[in-house]
């Protein structure tokens, strides 16, 4: 990659960042905030204390993020926390600058589901742009870091579940209830955001009459098909097994043609978030947009 490829990349990184960061703040203002809904993170403590302290969710989110930094300087590395500090500015310049945006306040629900629509949205660009707007994300690596035996996801789902209970403590059981359905939402949203929209498929097919389900493949679905090498625990017979990937709209296209070909072999299908390489998403663009 020569010096322009690399500089446009860059940019391209950055602007999906703060485009981003820039949707969750506007999310957190039209949704959030204004419906109490606590949804975790550091803007959900910011929510309840801006509620009972009358503290802005914006100085919360720094404030407690600055001792984070401190310690991610030595943990994670100074570009990471240099990162992380400008999307948390950006974040916090947008919250407090878009506060003229109309709220969504006389619908509980409209304000949990497109809050998490809108949240995911951001919050997948800005992990697809590899980055990272601090909080209990952060809290979480810097934990790992300390100890390895404390899965990042699992110190994440901790945290955020004691933030949401705190919310529910303050603000009742119902606004409690609609942050769990926005953090789905919201998960699913940004999961959708980073993988794409069309999740393809990958078989594997155990059959003895795999050379002419493999033919039958290649001609009829076009797609191609890799032997492995396997072997029956309960017969102990050498068996060659199919992988082949392929789109989601082919599936019935697929199933028929093993089970025309062989009536008595095995199918697993699963899901293929990500996949690379011919007939997919090209492996040198397959950066972050």
């Amino acid at each position: 990659m020569n010096l322009r490829e690399n500089a446009n990349a860059t940019i391209k990184r950055y602007a999906t960042i703060f485009i981003g960061t820039m949707i969750m703040a506007i999310s957190t203002n039209m949704f959030f905030i204004s419906n109490n809904i606590v949804a975790g993170g550091f803007t959900g403590i910011g929510i309840i204390a801006e509620s009972t302290l009358g503290i802005k969710v914006s100085t919360v989110n720094v404030v407690l993020n600055i001792p984070l930094f401190i310690i991610a300087l030595k943990i994670l590395g100074r570009r990471y926390v240099v990162d992380t500090i400008m999307t948390l500015a950006v974040f916090t310049a947008v919250l407090e600058a878009f506060t003229f945006i109309p709220q969504v306040k006389d619908d509980m629900l409209l304000a949990a589901v497109f809050g998490g629509i809108t949240q995911g949205l951001g919050t997948g660009l800005v992990l697809k742009g590899r980055g990272s707007t601090g909080g209990v994300d952060l809290l979480a690596l810097l934990l790992h870091g300390v100890r390895r035996t404390w899965a990042v996801s699992v110190v994440m789902f901790v945290v955020n579940s004691i933030i949401i209970i705190g919310g529910m403590y303050f603000f009742g059981l119902n606004s409690g209830m609609y942050a769990i359905i926005s953090v789905f939402i919201t998960s699913k949203v940004a999961n959708m955001v980073t993988t794409g929209l069309f999740i393809s498929k990958t078989a594997v097919i155990i059959s003895d009459r795999s050379d002419e389900i493999s033919d039958a493949l290649l001609k009829k679905l076009h797609r191609g098909v890799t032997f492995l090498r396997g072997r029956g625990a309960y017969t102990g017979r050498d068996k060659e097994v199919l992988l082949c990937v392929f789109s989601q709209k082919e599936t019935i296209t697929l199933t028929d043609i093993v089970k025309k070909t062989d009536p008595k072999s095995f199918i697993i299908i699963l899901d293929a978030n990500i996949v690379l390489g011919s007939g997919f998403k090209n492996i040198e663009t397959m950066d972050i947009m």
